[in-house]
């Protein structure tokens, strides 16, 4: 991995952030949706950081995020790490956002791919269980995920798109989320191929149909501030 800037270099924390919304639906008393683009540019009150047990940020999403979250997160890491030796699979450390649009970051670790023998996908959703819990505690409004692929381990992305998915249905079925702060969960996708397997799976998850999903929601969408 790279040296971390000491700088914000050219992100520009002022700059219009785009998203590009491909998905969005109800369940219970959230609102989930799907957009393509940079999981840094996200403005809701949590971004989730895909990471590994010692947060040093293996993966090229995770460097990105934390890079244009600049040199102070990075040390909060560090004194985690310090003080805990190392961020358990499905665990949560939190660290402000530093020059990031979000309120905090939210680090959590996905499984080692074993071959989806050692219950990968049951670990994965775990870990967003353990985020949208963390959300509430702190009275979030709004989270967002890239998918959890643990870089550079890279969990096959449609156990992790399904493993996520059915993590925030089942989140959002419970009775307590029409009470709680949490209205939106985002997820991230970095690429055309990533969003549309997302959308595809939501779309399945959340019995819809897929095709008029499609059609319906390529309208980009400009985050305002952050909520």
């Amino acid at each position: 991995m790279g040296t971390m800037c000491s700088t914000n270099g050219d992100y520009n924390t002022n700059e219009r952030r785009h998203l590009f919304e491909k998905f969005s639906q109800r369940s219970g008393g959230l609102t989930v949706r799907i957009f393509e683009g940079k999981l840094k540019d996200s403005r809701t009150t949590v971004i989730v950081n895909d990471a590994n047990p010692k947060l040093t940020n293996q993966g090229q999403l995770s460097f990105d995020l934390m890079n244009a979250a600049g040199l102070n997160v990075q040390r909060e890491c560090n004194q985690y790490i310090s003080q805990n030796q190392a961020l358990g699979v499905s665990e949560v450390a939190i660290t402000d956002s530093g020059a990031l649009g979000c309120s905090k970051i939210f680090h959590t670790v996905g499984p080692q791919w074993m071959g989806g023998d050692r219950k990968e996908e049951a670990k994965i959703e775990e870990a967003v269980i353990a985020c949208l819990e963390a959300a509430t505690k702190i009275s979030a409004k709004s989270i967002a995920f890239p998918p959890l692929i643990r870089e550079p381990y890279n969990i096959p992305l449609f156990y992790v798109s399904r493993s996520m998915l059915n993590a925030i249905l089942n989140y959002s079925r419970r009775s307590s989320t029409s009470k709680s702060s949490l209205k939106e969960i985002h997820l991230i996708a970095s690429s055309s191929t990533v969003s549309k397997l997302l959308v595809h799976d939501a779309s399945e998850i959340f019995g819809l149909n897929v095709s008029e999903n499609y059609s319906t929601s390529t309208s980009e969408t400009i985050i305002g501030p952050k909520a």
